[in-house]
């Protein structure tokens, strides 16, 4: 029985520690708006800026929020997404304690608002956000996953309603970086000159690394299990 209990108290410990990984800059509060690659720990990639509010719109924390922009980093053309990326950091011993095990679950999550429409062209609804397991640094700047995880939102053009959105990703075994991947789409018009994004913002950029859901009992029934095999041997 002493063996199930260290076994258990072992994964509490990890589960209750603080992790390595954080969100550099989760509420766009400082710096300055990178267009293009290569990916790096903080937020580039497509046309976007940091803005105080606007359009009727207030930051949903802080004194800023994310503006998407265009669909690419260098002004509008014919894509249809924004995209707006950041590597994060998981090597910490403490984030590496959880990914091991194998139960490892990363969740990201954000809040999405945009301007009503027609304003004065019909108003794209669609944002979406990924997440992305990645065995090196360098795999993280290509883009090649281990695991993917995504989710899609439908927004509602409520200036007061900043609606959330998230996404959970069992991590692989591995695991050293994840991307986090925030997006606007123009699934109503796709827009080939400005504006192609009339007023779409994020916010409030959250991650969560736990245990996945049952670790922790699974990991004090095999110590039970090793103990009721000591009691009948």
């Amino acid at each position: 029985m002493r063996t199930s209990m260290l076994s258990l108290c072992a994964v509490m410990s990890v589960a209750g520690s603080a992790f390595g990984a954080t969100v550099f800059n989760p509420s766009f509060e400082f710096g300055v708006p990178v267009m293009g690659g290569p990916l790096t720990t903080d937020w580039r990639w497509d046309g976007h800026n940091f803005v105080t509010a606007e359009n009727g719109i207030t930051p949903a924390s802080g004194n800023q929020m994310l503006k998407f922009i265009d669909t690419s980093g260098g002004g509008s053309g014919p894509g249809v997404v924004s995209d707006i990326f950041q590597i994060v950091d998981l090597t910490a011993a403490a984030d590496q304690a959880i990914i091991s095990t194998g139960f490892g679950s990363l969740s990201i999550g954000a809040v999405f608002n945009r301007v009503p429409g027609p304003v004065p062209s019909p108003v794209d609804t669609r944002f979406d956000i990924n997440v992305r397991s990645h065995t090196s640094y360098a795999n993280a700047q290509a883009l090649a996953a281990s695991g993917l995880a995504s989710n899609t939102l439908i927004s509602d053009g409520n200036l007061n309603s900043w609606e959330a959105l998230t996404t959970t990703l069992a991590l692989p075994i591995g695991t050293q970086y994840i991307t986090i991947h925030l997006a606007a789409v123009e699934n109503v018009v796709n827009d080939s000159g400005p504006p192609e994004f009339q007023g779409h913002y994020a916010d409030d950029v959250r991650l969560t690394l736990t245990p996945a859901p049952g670790a922790i009992g699974l990991a004090g029934l095999g110590g039970l299990f090793v103990a009721r095999r000591r009691r009948n041997n």
